[in-house]
């Protein structure tokens, strides 16, 4: 009798029933997304499609959405301009929109996954048949996982899902053109895929290093046959990425957010990275606890120096696995190459937030999914139904927390005060929580949070501006000029404080005051009908007509104020 046990068997047509198994991935998504169908907007929500005049026609399909998170994106804005044109401003069809496209990426992973196991000479016949089992659980538990809440349910960044799914698509037909004779199929599936997720999102500019990447240690040899066969993929990518360096250069900035920090320049950034990249790190392996909003705090000492120990550590293993052609050094690459653009010294507004990890993600499941199977399959069919048994659980304890996680997006005040008691020190939190209150009619409840908010950060504009805005309501405008006249000091380029200023001025006996600040508005937004017709009567003085009213509450404050 020998020692080894034999490989297990293949499941009874498990390569034949791929539609069965592709048809159970994306009826999973659906369920564990089903709750999700009437979460409201949030947050960048607002700017970006409520009151964005860019997705309210679909033609033209590179329409403008200036001041809005979809600048260069019309991928992006035509997705949203049909959901509005189907839907108009009902949220269940732009939710089941971002349902579907996650299924579809989940379903791009898996024939990814298939296709690399199936017909890549590293890893062929290694095992034992189990390729479409292995690729499916791989995207199964990649799908459910819940860290991909962020990028679904929150409707904006349908930016990241939709780049996911053309990033995938993009390596998908470029691994198709590496194998057989005809790499015209893997042509048209890579190319307009690649374009398509460069109209979504700036990640796809690091499509061609994971690209090159998975063909070096996947492809077939000689190396240079295959990057004959995928010529034309790389001179799309070239054409691709100085189209958008182009449209880059000449993009008018969004303008509509304020600091984040008043220090964050690159080198701080930088110095942030490295313990929020071990954080991602942290929750792909244990989810918890997910944060909306994590208001991550900047480093500006030493504090950074173990997280990028560690970090090299992983970074010199991965050189040292692509200088062995390891397999499982693809998920290093495709993790620091695809966190690069938003993990290094571009010094962004936020700098951690959990939809980034979607697509390294997919790398790393794939990664530790492929390295348990090669481990356990040749130990014997009571070792491939222990493997199997064991993602089952482990997709069914992620599925029912990203269920669950989900429930938190239901309303804005439970995502906010989620958010505020897992990040306490998140003046963001406060102040959101303060705009809700408020806007229920408790006007001091809502002052509470915003000082609160001031007290955690002092510079924090918006809740200067909302606690002049709530004392504004009660008339005590004196006090409110206080408040908008601290606000302007710190963000003297955003025009709505001007103008609330402006008002109160007016309405505590300030005329001239009052001129001047309209005015300024004025030259910060020229134009603006709300400002003209203030101006106009604050010319006129105190025997003129009521100076104007305030925005409401939450319109202002949800659809104006992100940090």
């Amino acid at each position: 009798m020998s020692k080894n046990p034999s490989p297990a068997p293949v499941a009874p047509g498990a390569s034949s029933n791929i539609p069965i198994w592709a048809a159970i991935l994306v009826a999973v998504v659906g369920l564990v997304y089903s709750n999700t169908l009437h979460a409201p907007f949030l947050h960048d929500d607002f700017a970006n499609i409520v009151e964005n005049q860019g997705i309210r026609n679909i033609f033209p399909i590179f329409g403008a959405s200036d001041g809005t998170g979809f600048v260069n994106r019309p991928t992006i804005r035509l997705s949203f301009a049909i959901n509005h044109a189907l839907g108009g401003d009902s949220v269940t069809g732009y939710h089941i929109l971002s349902i579907l496209i996650h299924a579809a990426s989940a379903l791009a992973l898996f024939a990814l996954v298939l296709l690399t196991l199936s017909r890549s000479p590293s890893l062929k016949g290694r095992f034992g048949g189990h390729e479409t089992p292995i690729a499916f659980f791989t995207a199964l538990l990649w799908a459910v996982h819940p860290i991909h809440t962020q990028a679904v349910t929150y409707l904006s960044q349908r930016c990241e899902s939709m780049a996911g799914l053309f990033f995938i698509a993009t390596l998908y037909g470029a691994a198709l053109a590496s194998f057989g004779k005809r790499p015209l199929w893997g042509w048209l599936v890579a190319i307009p895929a690649f374009f398509l997720g460069l109209g979504s999102k700036e990640i796809l500019v690091t499509a061609p290093v994971v690209v090159a990447a998975w063909q070096f240690l996947f492809a077939p040899r000689p190396l240079k046959d295959t990057l004959r066969r995928s010529a034309p993929i790389y001179a799309a990518f070239l054409a691709g990425i100085l189209i958008f360096a182009y449209f880059q250069a000449v993009a008018k900035p969004t303008g509509n957010s304020l600091f984040y920090d008043f220090d964050l320049n690159r080198w701080n950034y930088f110095r942030t990275e490295p313990e929020v990249l071990i954080h991602y790190l942290k929750l792909a392996f244990w989810p918890n606890p997910l944060v909306f909003d994590y208001w991550w705090p900047i480093e500006r000492g030493l504090g950074f120096i173990p997280y990028a120990l560690v970090l090299a550590a992983g970074f010199l293993a991965t050189a040292f696995g692509l200088y062995k052609r390891h397999p499982a050094s693809f998920a290093g690459v495709a993790f620091f190459t695809i966190l690069a653009p938003s993990s290094s010294i571009i010094a962004l507004t936020t700098p951690a937030v959990e939809y980034r990890m979607y697509l390294p993600l997919a790398a790393i499941v794939a990664t530790v999914a492929v390295a348990a199977a090669s481990f356990v399959l040749k130990r014997g069919r009571k070792a491939a139904i222990g493997l199997f048994a064991a993602a089952s659980i482990a997709a069914l304890a992620l599925a029912c927390t990203a269920f669950v996680r989900n429930l938190d997006y239901k309303d804005w005040y439970t995502i906010w005060m989620d958010t505020a008691e897992k990040r306490p020190d998140n003046p963001r939190a406060q102040e959101n929580l303060g705009v809700i209150i408020s806007d229920q009619g408790d006007l001091l409840g809502g002052m509470a949070r915003y000082k609160k908010a001031i007290a955690i950060d002092s510079r924090y504009t918006t809740a200067y501006y909302n606690v002049g805005k709530s004392l504004a309501m009660q008339n005590r405008h004196r006090e409110a000029v206080e408040y908008y006249i601290k606000a302007t000091r710190l963000a003297p380029g955003f025009w709505r404080i001007w103008l609330s200023l402006g008002i109160s001025q007016c309405l505590s006996g300030s005329w001239d005051d009052g001129v001047k600040s309209f005015e300024t508005a004025l030259r910060l937004d020229p134009g603006n009908p709300q400002i003209m017709q203030n101006l106009q009567k604050a010319r006129r003085g105190p025997n003129g007509q009521n100076t104007g009213e305030e925005p409401s509450s939450v319109e202002t404050s949800q659809k104006e104020t992100s940090g």
